[in-house]
């Protein structure tokens, strides 16, 4: 068994961390950004691994082309 564990954030300190709101952290949720299901059914709450998090940030970053255009 592994003695690292990992530090779960609640929604609230996930919406903090990415600068959107806790709505927005649920429609993030819809499309894609990775959360741990922690107890049962509509009782059960959800929380975020700090990893999934930067991954999210990584994925979503953009770079401007050698032309300094930037997608849209």
């Amino acid at each position: 068994m592994s003695t690292n564990a990992t530090y779960l954030q609640t929604k609230q300190e996930a919406a903090r961390y990415l600068g959107v709101s806790e709505d927005s952290i649920e429609r993030l949720m819809r499309s894609g950004l990775a959360f741990v299901k922690v107890g049962n059914g509509h009782t059960g709450s959800v929380r975020f691994r700090p990893e999934d998090l930067a991954d999210f940030v990584q994925r979503r970053t953009q770079r401007p082309g050698a032309d300094g255009s930037v997608a849209a």
